[in-house]
């Protein structure tokens, strides 16, 4: 059976690393959005009060960047956590192992759009210009996404025979 038939599989996977995220946090959901934004407020200023870069809407620039390797980072994090933490489930699985590896980079997706979404609130703040190339970003998010995803299954398998890939 292919992969669309445990499609419930893969959402639950996502509501669950989301839910086990943010447990037993005083800002819970929230810190999806803080984090990147305490991130970018450090390195502007590193970079721009004492590095002295002068670059045009430079916070934009610094926050994508931001964006997009939190979500490489904490997609490929994530899928190594769940496998390592659901390993009595992966012992007595019925199912494809791929779904939970899907079901953690699609959390980590949901988190990335969240927060591309304040990206473009802030795009709208800074008065940033937008060029028609914006239009072809669905495409690049959905070819971001399975690479990430691609690189989430080289880590989780690699973490099965050389422990300290979760280090890495």
């Amino acid at each position: 059976m292919g992969l669309k038939y445990h499609w419930s599989l893969i959402k639950e996977f996502a509501l669950v690393s989301l839910k086990l995220k943010y447990r037993g946090s005083v800002l819970g959901y929230l810190w999806a959005i803080l984090y990147p934004l305490l991130f970018l407020l450090t390195l502007y200023v590193v970079f721009t009060q004492i590095i002295n870069i002068n670059v045009p809407n430079y916070a934009l620039f610094l926050l994508i960047g931001i964006l997009l390797w939190n979500f490489l980072a904490d997609a490929t994090r994530s899928s190594i956590g769940f496998m390592n933490e659901n390993k009595m489930l992966i012992r007595k699985a019925k199912f494809p192992l791929q779904t939970i590896v899907i079901g953690a980079c699609l959390a980590s997706f949901i988190i990335f759009i969240l927060n591309l979404i304040v990206f473009i609130v802030l795009m709208l703040f800074f008065h940033a210009s937008f060029h028609v190339m914006m239009f072809s970003i669905p495409i690049f998010l959905i070819e971001l996404f399975f690479f990430v995803l691609g690189a989430s299954f080289i880590v989780s398998a690699l973490n099965i025979i050389y422990r300290d890939v979760v280090y890495i």
